[in-house]
């Protein structure tokens, strides 16, 4: 496999790493440097040689290590399958962008990727009390969180979105599958409802790609608490 790792100013992905696994794995984490990997080149070609035929995932990750300009950046190629964040990078998110790219490798090279990558999709929400909730809420501690439901490299893992005291949030950087997650509620509130522009979401990941900006997520807690006795 061979191809060419750029960012959205077309600037090279220079000195960081590629490495696969298949797409179908049941298992997180990456695949060892010594095996299926490959390192970018200064000029932001990359090869990764002796890769079985199969289905993969490319996903590449600028922004974890050094900067722009040919830099020391760190590319992640990570394919498929559930995990936690780990990695390097003390970087704001708004430094970091990402690229994806699936593929299929038969019996012959497969030559001329091209990844460019882009910043991270967002979305923007609220939080609500539900009608009849007896106490004011208030939302100084309550984080919102996207948690994914497939591994993303590094800081891609994003940190918790705080909501300000209007309950109102912003959660940047996003890509892939992620479910929707409240910590820090209040003592007596739990949560009631997420809402994607009226649709329940609750329990179901939401679909993030490209740089789009979304909105309309709504999460709706209570303090109406029910109690079971037997």
């Amino acid at each position: 496999i061979s191809g060419l790792a750029l960012d959205s100013n077309g600037t090279a992905l220079a000195n960081g790493m590629v490495t696969l696994m298949a797409a179908d794995a049941a298992a997180g984490g990456f695949a060892g440097f010594g095996g299926t990997a490959g390192r970018v080149r200064p000029d932001g070609t990359f090869t990764i040689a002796n890769v079985s035929p199969g289905s993969y995932t490319v996903m590449a990750v600028a922004g974890l290590g050094g900067g722009r300009g040919g830099g020391n950046f760190n590319f992640a190629a990570r394919i498929g399958g559930p995990g936690g964040a780990g990695g390097p990078g003390a970087l704001a998110l708004g430094d970091i962008e990402v690229a994806s790219m699936p593929i299929v490798v038969g019996n012959d090279d497969l030559t001329g990727l091209t990844l460019v990558t882009s910043k991270g999709a967002s979305i923007t929400g609220n939080v609500i009390a539900a009608a009849g909730s007896v106490a004011k809420l208030n939302t100084n501690s309550i984080q919102i969180a996207a948690q994914g439901a497939q591994f993303l490299p590094g800081p891609l893992g994003t940190r918790p979105a705080q909501v300000d005291a209007d309950g109102n949030f912003v959660l940047p950087n996003l890509a892939g599958q992620k479910f929707i997650r409240v910590n820090g509620l209040p003592q007596e509130w739990t949560l009631k409802s997420v809402t994607l522009n009226g649709a329940d979401v609750t329990d179901s990941a939401l679909e993030f790609s490209g740089s789009a900006q979304g909105s309309g997520l709504q999460i709706v807690v209570t303090d109406r608490v029910s109690d079971v006795n037997g």
